[in-house]
């Protein structure tokens, strides 16, 4: 079982499911023109990192969607778990949700569990269906289905080998053969493409309904601002109208709001000038807003605040 309060500073340090995407992204510009066999084994070491943190924060969107809650019970190294009272009071008072708790006990050391865990948590064979998703994403090709399949399984392997290579150099001492820059751009695309396939499938499985344009979705992130701008504003008239004595000091919260504009421009800036800077921009600043309310709902013990973000504690201990 993870230690609670190491996986409130992991928490800490944590990024947005956006963020993986774009530092996936970003790795081609860092290492296109590298060819030192030394600095580029460091690639899928951090790929794998980056995939690790990626697929943790979906399991944890989907953890905390109550509709699919039903589906732990499936996750076989879940079965049995039970939670102390350290855990409890974490959730209690907000500090960390279940998806969140959770989601720090999946394994990832291949592609294999990915596919498994997502599969047993969205309750779908997720590996059959990412297939029809990349079929049905790459258009008709002159290839019989069969065909066709074969070759995606192949792109499959080609990730699964990312894996195989980053154990390689982290537990057995290093490569029999030195890694290219050919080959380590060509890891860098296949996992940009693994995960971006990925994504779009569990979009369609969750949000089956909603638009997933750009346009959309900085829309969206938008507006996920607003509402957890409206909810801490709430906070603090609740708080101040609570405080008869004027004892409580709120001032501080202008130099956070410096703070977390100046965060949302660093953490956005390798997209800026781009489509996708609006739904970085505005999902960090979502992201801080929402940490922000965590902190006073504990501070203040505002356990039950309007019900959001409140820890739903019906699902103690996992059993068959």
């Amino acid at each position: 079982m993870k230690n609670i309060e190491d996986i409130k500073s992991s928490l800490r340090r944590s990024s947005s499911i956006v963020s993986g995407l774009v530092l996936l992204t970003g790795l081609d510009r860092v290492y296109e023109n590298i060819h030192d066999s030394e600095l580029l084994e460091y690639v899928p070491i951090k790929i794998v990192s980056i995939m690790e943190e990626h697929f943790r924060q979906i399991y944890k969107d989907i953890i905390d969607k109550k509709e699919y809650r039903v589906n732990l019970k499936k996750v076989k190294f879940l079965r049995g778990l039970t939670f102390d009272f350290d855990v409890i009071e974490a959730f209690q008072s907000n500090e960390i949700s279940l998806g969140e708790y959770l989601s720090y006990h999946f394994p990832c050391s291949s592609v294999n569990q990915i596919f498994e865990h997502l599969g047993q948590l969205l309750g779908v064979d997720f590996r059959h269906k990412l297939i029809d998703k990349i079929m049905q994403y790459e258009g008709k090709v002159d290839l019989p289905d069969e065909e066709v399949r074969k070759n995606i399984s192949y792109f499959f392997k080609s990730i699964e080998i990312i894996f195989e290579i980053r154990h390689i150099l982290c537990h057995e001492g290093g490569l029999t053969k030195p890694l290219d820059n050919k080959f380590i751009m060509q890891m860098i695309s296949d996992s940009q493409l693994f995960v971006q396939f990925a994504d779009f499938l569990i979009d369609d499985i969750m949000y089956p309904d909603f638009d997933f344009t750009q346009v959309a979705m900085n829309e969206d992130a938008s507006q996920s601002f607003d509402l957890a701008e409206k909810q801490l504003e709430d906070i603090i008239e609740h708080l101040k109208n609570k405080d008869k004595n004027d004892i409580w000091d709120f001032s501080y919260l202008e130099e956070w709001k410096k703070y977390r504009e100046a965060k949302a421009k660093c953490e956005s800036k390798c997209c800026e000038g781009g489509s996708m800077y609006p739904t970085v921009y505005m999902t960090s600043m979502a992201g801080t807003t929402e940490n922000m309310i965590s902190q006073l709902k504990k501070d203040f013990r505002l356990y039950d605040w309007d019900d959001r973000g409140e820890s739903d504690l019906s699902l103690i201990h996992i059993s068959e």
